[in-house]
């Protein structure tokens, strides 16, 4: 089974490690960004022209290189690499966000022991799925799982602040646990048929 895995907020808690950055670097109070769910990719509209600038400020620190795993995903995903399931992590991150966003996001990985048998680095994530013949597609965004609803067999939502009160028609999952369970019921089950 070929898994494809998005990166930011999904494998890695890039929303909530940000947050105090975006909180200091616009000169905003950290409870009103948790209130109202502003980070990184999620900005007040008097803000949105700054996010460039932002991104910049991130690069230029680099910041990105220092966000934490989520709790169980490197277990899982070596667990399920071991038995035989194709890992593809597919991130939005691209040359606009890190110099090199191949050759940076690359070197994040295997610092932080996240094993992949391929990554890619590109915004229209629905053309790898496509070509990765990618079967379970695990995504924290519900606006990204619906523009490639098409181009997998199992969406599946991961749970996070910023998609949590939203209606979605996706199965979510809360944790990397959920997700092992998950992926080894639909394993098992088409194994079956």
């Amino acid at each position: 089974m070929n898994i494809g895995i998005d990166l930011d907020d999904t494998i890695i808690n890039s929303f909530e490690d940000l947050m105090p950055y975006f909180a200091q670097y616009f000169n905003l109070d950290i409870n009103y960004c948790k209130q109202n769910k502003y980070s990184y990719n999620n900005y007040p509209d008097n803000l949105k022209d700054k996010k460039r600038e932002f991104i910049e400020f991130l690069r230029s620190h680099k910041l990105l290189n220092s966000i934490s795993i989520k709790e169980g995903a490197r277990e899982v995903i070596k667990y399920l690499h071991d038995n035989n399931f194709k890992i593809i992590i597919i991130t939005a991150r691209n040359n606009e966000v890190l110099s090199n966003a191949f050759s940076e996001t690359k070197r994040y990985l295997d610092e932080n022991d996240i094993i992949y048998d391929k990554l890619f680095c590109e915004h229209d994530k629905h053309k790898i799925l496509i070509s990765e013949k990618i079967d379970f597609f695990i995504d924290d965004s519900i606006k990204g799982l619906e523009y490639n609803v098409d181009a997998c067999k199992y969406p599946v939502l991961f749970n996070s602040k910023i998609n949590a009160e939203e209606s979605t028609r996706f199965t979510r999952v809360n944790s990397w646990g959920e997700i092992k369970d998950l992926l080894l019921e639909l394993n098992e089950a088409k194994d079956e048929n």
